[in-house]
């Protein structure tokens, strides 16, 4: 049997209220979250609760948005720990040079940590835009 078969008479929902039950698994076993190291289990918790305060979502699809929004925050986290880290890690002799500038090498690795940065808060600017979409479709 091709694998299209397959696919065509696998087990999935059928019905459409099988449809728009499942569409929201992701949020009843926190898929999202599953991205979180356990480290960060908590704050993410915290983070949560106080956009879910500040947001108000209503239904499962305005909290899978304000979800979406924690684990981005902790990803803008890490990144600024990852970029802490590398600056403090990096170690400058400027008394064997007369350069006043950053080598090469090291402001690479800082303009990848920005866009990576730059990525996530767009994520967040657009979670919020769609955020704001349902709000006001209500």
């Amino acid at each position: 049997m091709s694998k299209s078969n397959t696919q065509k008479n696998s087990g999935g929902v059928k019905t459409e209220a099988g449809k728009m039950i499942s569409k929201y698994n992701s949020i009843k076993h926190c898929i999202l979250r599953e991205s979180v190291a356990e480290c960060e289990k908590i704050e993410v918790e915290n983070i949560y609760n106080n956009l879910a305060s500040d947001l108000n979502p209503d239904g499962d699809v305005e909290e899978l948005l304000v979800e979406m929004i924690a684990t981005n925050v902790i990803k803008l986290q890490r990144i600024a720990r990852a970029e802490r880290q590398f600056i403090g890690d990096f170690s400058y002799n400027s008394s064997k040079t007369d350069e006043t500038s950053l080598p090469v090498s090291v402001a690479d690795s800082l303009l990848i940590y920005s866009r990576y940065q730059t990525s996530a808060e767009n994520r967040i600017f657009r979670i919020l835009g769609a955020l704001k979409y349902f709000k006001e479709s209500k």
